[in-house]
């Protein structure tokens, strides 16, 4: 499993490391492109999955649903995580 960028656990950090891997309070930014080459931005966490942002990643107000295509960029993203 890859880093995190940002861990809130109270035990984890108590135990000395940055994070479990285990752990809900994960979160990881990404970023990829659809097919047309358009770039989508998200933060991803266990506990809530995907939340689509601006590139500085602040929460967009309209999330989008499950036929947009930035939902291709995240599955890649999330698979190459996943394995690494």
């Amino acid at each position: 499993m890859s880093k995190p960028d940002s861990c809130s656990s109270i035990n984890c950090n108590s135990e000395g490391s940055d994070y479990c891997q285990e752990c809900s309070h994960l979160t990881f930014f990404g970023e990829g492109k659809d097919k047309a080459g358009v770039v989508h931005y998200w933060t991803f966490s266990r506990r809530f999955g995907p939340l689509f942002t601006d590139s500085k990643h602040i929460d967009i107000e309209d999330q989008p649903d499950q036929d947009h295509p930035c939902w291709e960029a995240f599955e890649e993203w999330h698979d190459k995580r996943r394995k690494s």
